[in-house]
């Protein structure tokens, strides 16, 4: 391999963590918080797409990212209370069936709304970075470094926070939190709020690699064994399982193929959760708070 094609690499292993980071701590803050590990945060991501080449042309590029998060943000409200909210006291297998239900749910509803096709988005251009022959996105390096500041930034307003451990402990037992007069409901719609618009901001990254599609979706399963190799309790643990997926990914699909790369993510996944059953940076569930 030249030094060209390892940058080449690298410049597709840094869009891919910041993609595979931002989606994560989506994943994770949720988790965290209320005990729901959302199968539906790439629907959310897709969503947050379409809007962006939906509105574009009217408010041009920073503006329909702006659109999507205020959008997101709001729609993780009303789906908390139409739908979360109820999600308390029941069995994993019940929240797990409920956002698989939810993910079905906003395909068919992205589908009615802007069909099958593809919706281009205008990116403008932010220059490059040249290294060895090769080049990488200032775009991409810019939203690397936002995910590491969003993943820092949310874990020490969940450890340091007062509202931050208020959550955690809403999340660890409902019953004994309401009893010392924590507002359940206001804190896990910011919850809810937060995971939206962390698909939002992740699908301002995505769409840098090409058109607005359904099956954008996707991302969200893949993006899934970085959140667990990382650490399903830890935000920061999310950012640092990206940084070894997206590079294992991206390496393997220049030598095997991205059907392979994708099979390998998951193979890795389940190693770490045969010698490490919580992840790099997790904790075992007593010690989560």
């Amino acid at each position: 391999m030249s030094g060209s094609e390892l940058v080449d690499v690298l410049a597709s292993a840094v869009q891919l963590t910041a993609v595979y980071g931002i989606v994560n701590i989506g994943f994770v803050y949720l988790y965290r918080t209320t005990g729901v590990i959302n199968f539906a945060q790439g629907q959310m991501l897709m969503l947050a797409g379409f809007l962006v080449a939906t509105v574009q042309p009217a408010m041009g590029y920073g503006g329909g990212i702006a659109f999507s998060v205020v959008a997101m943000l709001l729609a993780g409200v009303v789906v908390y209370y139409g739908i979360g909210r109820l999600l308390g006291g029941k069995t994993e297998l019940t929240k797990v069936t409920v956002t698989f239900l939810l993910a079905l749910g906003l395909t068919q509803i992205a589908g009615i709304a802007w069909g099958s096709g593809m919706r281009s988005v205008s990116i403008p251009s932010g220059g490059y970075l040249h290294l060895a022959g090769g080049r990488v996105p200032l775009a991409s390096i810019v939203s690397l470094v936002a995910a590491a500041v969003l993943a820092f930034v949310l874990e020490r307003l969940l450890r340091r926070t007062s509202v931050g451990i208020q959550m955690r402990a809403v999340a660890e037992d409902e019953a004994l939190a309401a009893y010392r007069g924590m507002r359940r409901s206001a804190l896990q719609a910011v919850a809810w709020a937060v995971a939206f618009v962390c698909a939002a901001l992740a699908a301002a990254v995505y769409i840098e690699r090409g058109p607005v599609v359904l099956t954008m979706s996707d991302v969200g399963l893949s993006a899934f064994p970085a959140a667990v190799i990382g650490g399903m309790d830890n935000v920061g643990g999310a950012f640092v399982g990206a940084v070894v997926v997206a590079l294992v990914e991206s390496f393997t699909a220049v030598a095997l193929g991205g059907a392979a790369a994708q099979a390998l993510s998951y193979g890795l996944m389940l190693v770490v959760l045969v010698l490490l059953p919580y992840g790099l940076l997790g904790r075992q569930p007593s010690m989560r708070l």
